[in-house]
């Protein structure tokens, strides 16, 4: 639920941000997804609500049947256009761009007799 995602990294932030300090823009790594069914719930936890599910499956279907991030959370859209990642460190894509593999050395031909 994106929604919980969003709940919880703005309670961190608000936790952990100090005035002053420069910060390094950072995604979210998800390393496991289960069925919400499997999980086990503890006691105080809060469940999710109807209107929260019913809010996510709409989401699901309106990007589903127009596109990815038809509609999206405000939170995530902070910024966007904005931003650009910092190329001056950019490790060349030898495995996936032809123009980044090393040369060795000038190409010669050659006619090799047989």
């Amino acid at each position: 639920d994106t929604n919980t995602i969003i709940h919880y990294a703005r309670r961190l932030l608000n936790q952990t941000y100090r005035k002053g300090y420069l910060y390094k823009r950072a995604g979210v790594y998800v390393g496991e997804v289960i069925p919400k069914d499997a999980v086990t719930k503890d006691l105080f936890e809060e469940t999710e609500t109807e209107q929260q599910q019913i809010i996510c499956e709409l989401m699901d279907s309106i990007n589903t049947r127009y596109g990815k991030n038809t509609v999206c959370f405000a939170a995530s859209k902070l910024g966007k256009g904005t931003w650009e990642m910092s190329r001056a460190r950019l490790s060349p894509g030898y495995t996936t761009c032809w123009k980044d593999l090393p040369r060795v050395g000038p190409l010669i031909e050659e006619t090799v007799p047989f």
